[in-house]
């Protein structure tokens, strides 16, 4: 897996010591590998702050609320395919639980199996602000994407994780 992420993060623009910038990978094989692609940068003496939206084989719809918000929805009922493996068993998470990070609120709206199915992500910045970079996994690698246009939805195909 190691070559693995360091061929998907290739792609991904620089960070540096000072980054202002956040990198948003929007689907990801697994948690673990997106953490893994940004470990690299970070080894790579580049500082690169990151938020996974979402990770395992399934299509998400990402749709714009307003200039700041959108919600991410998993067309299989989570937006993980680890279940218990991230929270621990036991722990679940309801619609209405709110998470804060530095630069994003993360709103749970609905919950499946007690893990989020459609999350809100409400950042401090405009969503087309350069200075958060989206990219979608495919084929392999991390490639650029462009949030929808508010009021609009886009459909984004699954991350298998394969071996080799």
């Amino acid at each position: 897996m190691d070559e693995q992420t360091k061929r998907a993060g290739a792609h991904l623009p620089p960070g540096s010591e000072t980054e202002t910038r956040m990198f948003i990978l929007t689907n990801n094989p697994t948690f673990n590998f997106g953490a893994g692609v940004m470990g690299h940068k970070m080894n790579e003496g580049q500082f690169a702050p990151f938020l996974l939206l979402s990770a395992g084989n399934h299509s998400l719809v990402l749709k714009r609320k307003d200039l700041y918000s959108i919600d991410v929805q998993s067309d299989k009922g989570s937006l993980t395919d680890l279940d218990g493996y991230i929270l621990g068993k036991g722990y679940t998470m309801q619609p209405g639980q709110i998470v804060w990070l530095n630069s994003v609120v993360i709103e749970v709206m609905e919950a499946y199996n007690g893990l989020p199915s459609r999350v809100q992500f409400r950042f401090k910045l405009p969503l087309d602000d350069p200075n958060l970079l989206w990219f979608c996994y495919k084929n392999g690698t991390y490639v650029p994407f462009t949030p929808p246009d508010v009021g609009e939805a886009v459909t984004i195909k699954g991350a298998p994780f394969t071996i080799g």
